[in-house]
């Protein structure tokens, strides 16, 4: 009976440690494979829809770039036109073209490539130069224009005559 007692116990020691390391195995290293495998899942989803995401958001970026180029597209046109209405009337004015984009309101476009875009449609129009001469005072690093005459705007400076 002694012999039956110590064999059940070391019978039920191997059970229990068969099913300690089992459990420690799978505890220690499946568990972990399984939360990780989950993890990269979930990361490639969240990768896959911050990438659509992105994608939209560019998509809608450049869509409100053309927006806006068409605005200051027609910023600079209304003002050309103002310039040239002002020119017809004054035909003085086509010697000094600035005067004339002044009064049409050059000074209220936003870039310094509007203002520029502006100068060469009136050079375009057959009309002189607006910045005829300021031109070749700095042919390597010319001024900001268009800041120039917002500060003069702002100071209440008329920088046409």
């Amino acid at each position: 009976m002694k012999d039956a007692a110590i064999s059940l116990g070391f019978g039920l020691a191997a059970i229990v440690m068969v099913y300690l390391s089992v459990w420690i195995f799978h505890f220690l290293y499946l568990t972990p494979k399984h939360l990780v495998e989950d993890a990269v899942v979930k990361k490639d989803a969240a990768l896959k829809e911050f990438d659509l995401e992105k994608a939209s958001l560019r998509a809608q970026l450049a869509e409100l770039e053309q927006k806006l180029q068409r605005q200051r597209r027609e910023a600079v046109k209304e003002v050309v036109d103002k310039a040239i209405r002002i020119i017809e009337k004054n035909p003085v004015l086509r010697k000094y073209p600035l005067r004339a984009l002044l009064e049409a309101g050059v000074g209220d476009l936003e870039t310094e490539d509007q203002f520029l875009e502006a100068c060469e449609a009136i050079i375009q129009h057959r009309i002189h130069d607006p910045l005829m001469g300021l031109r070749d005072l700095w042919p390597n690093h010319p001024p900001k224009w268009l800041a120039a005459i917002k500060l003069a705007n702002q100071k209440q400076v008329d920088v046409s005559q």
